[in-house]
């Protein structure tokens, strides 16, 4: 499977993804939460983020979530040449690699930016691209109310949530994410679970 926008309408499961990271004490908060509600999620990673919080990545492996690759500079993948998008993604899984012995399987371009040539850019190096189908607006959006509600209001079956690493408005209601999709009866899985799932069918 090359590109991922989402998992099995039939299946009550929904991915949560975060981007962006690892930011320093609030990748900590979030492990925190992750840790208490019992939930792996996936964490599409930045490459210079991670060369600069090493252990952070260390620390969300050893955890048990997916590491995601979201490039190594953040660049807008459509706007690069095919050799300077794969070049991109590849520092960013040697940095991955180079931390945890594991290269990323999936991964996210920044911006959700993609045409066919970023598709096999991540490709090529064994990834698949994953998109999303929730994404609450939490990096600009203040009000954890409106997060909430927006999260909530397109969880479905077979979802991939948007969220964003180094949010405190985001960090603030995602107990209750989590919470009320479990009220709600859907299982909450990795972008690789998503995909495995899927792919069954």
């Amino acid at each position: 499977m090359t590109e991922l926008r989402r998992g099995d309408r039939n299946e009550k499961v929904v991915a949560l993804t975060f981007d962006d990271g690892p930011h320093g004490p609030s990748t900590q908060h979030l492990l925190q939460i992750l840790r208490e509600e019992n939930v792996k999620a996936t964490f599409f990673l930045v490459g210079k983020m991670a060369q600069k919080y090493p252990h952070l990545v260390k620390l969300i492996a050893a955890e048990g979530h997916e590491l995601g690759n979201h490039t190594f500079s953040h660049a807008c993948l459509t706007k690069v040449t095919d050799e300077e998008a794969q070049a991109d993604y590849e520092a960013c899984s040697d940095v991955i690699q180079s931390l945890t012995g594991k290269r990323p399987k999936v991964c996210r371009p920044p911006g959700g930016d993609i045409d066919n040539a970023v598709i096999n850019a991540g490709a090529s190096l064994g990834m698949t691209t994953v998109l999303w189908t929730d994404d609450p607006g939490d990096y600009y959006e203040r009000d954890e109310q409106v997060i909430l509600d927006r999260t909530l209001a397109k969880a479905n079956n077979g979802g991939i949530i948007l969220l964003h690493d180094g949010i405190p408005q985001m960090l603030d209601v995602l107990p209750t994410i989590i919470q009320t999709l479990r009220a709600r009866g859907f299982k909450i899985v990795t972008a690789s679970e998503l995909a495995e799932l899927k792919q069954r069918k």
